[in-house]
């Protein structure tokens, strides 16, 4: 028997709280017709129309949130955390509006849509590239280790950062055939994105200290005290990749 097309609602919040109350950017539709709804700290994505069951459509949509919202943490720098907790089949129902409310805490103004804010700007932008990201299996690699990133604490840190520029390199030489010498790789990175082995040098040896388990090595220690300027140098080569690859995003 054929199944009934359904309207299929996934709800969630992001947090913390207090970070989100500027949060109205209007809804983001995406390319493949689902549609994304954020207010304040709420977070919702319907799709009208859906023929395919719950567990098919399941590990979509949280593969597609995730991207958008570490996409979103990566052009603003504000950490912020999702999950989505309830979802909704209405079946036999082609829902052509979100049925989604939220109720807005007391006290808080409400931001309206039209706030042209650089928050409701960077998520429409996450919004817009997020399916592009998702189908470039290094970017989106790139972003997953970005998120591992910020969301670890000691030595690991150092390791999902150097996991971020590897996961950029195989991006940027992309077109570039199989089976090359590893320094053409490199140097085609640093060409195109106008960096350099000096420049990551710093990540590059800590990072192999860390993989081979020398955690004592004087390298290591000195790099615990400044963890914050050599993981940024990851997070400056992911960008500007993503600034070149993803028109109008960074």
């Amino acid at each position: 028997m054929k199944k009934l097309k359904s309207t299929y609602y996934f709800i969630g919040r992001l947090t913390p709280t207090e970070l989100c109350m500027k949060f109205n950017p209007r809804e983001i539709h995406l390319s493949n017709g689902w549609v994304i709804d954020i207010f304040m700290d709420g977070i919702s994505i319907w799709k009208p129309g859906v023929a395919e069951n719950f567990d098919n459509v399941r590990p979509l949509i949280e593969e597609t949130i995730d991207i958008l919202v570490t996409t979103f943490v990566l052009i603003t720098g504000i950490q912020i955390k999702h999950g989505i907790h309830q979802w909704v089949e209405a079946k036999g129902v082609k829902a052509y509006s979100n049925l989604i409310g939220w109720f807005m805490p007391r006290g808080w103004k409400l931001v309206t849509p039209n706030s042209k804010n650089r928050l409701n700007s960077a998520w429409r932008k996450a919004g817009k590239n997020c399916l592009e990201i998702r189908s470039s299996i290094n970017h989106r690699l790139a972003l997953m280790d970005y998120k591992n990133c910020i969301s670890t604490y000691g030595d690991d840190v150092f390791f999902y950062a150097y996991r971020i520029i590897e996961d950029i390199r195989r991006a940027v030489t992309e077109h570039l055939p199989d089976g090359l010498d590893d320094k053409k790789y490199w140097s085609e990175m640093h060409k195109i994105l106008e960096t350099s082995e000096k420049m990551i040098r710093p990540l590059t040896e800590v990072a192999t200290r860390i993989r081979h388990g020398d955690v004592n090595n004087a390298i290591v220690t000195k790099a615990r005290n400044n963890k914050k300027h050599i993981i940024e140098i990851a997070f400056n080569v992911m960008k500007r990749e993503f600034k070149r690859k993803f028109k109008g995003l960074m």
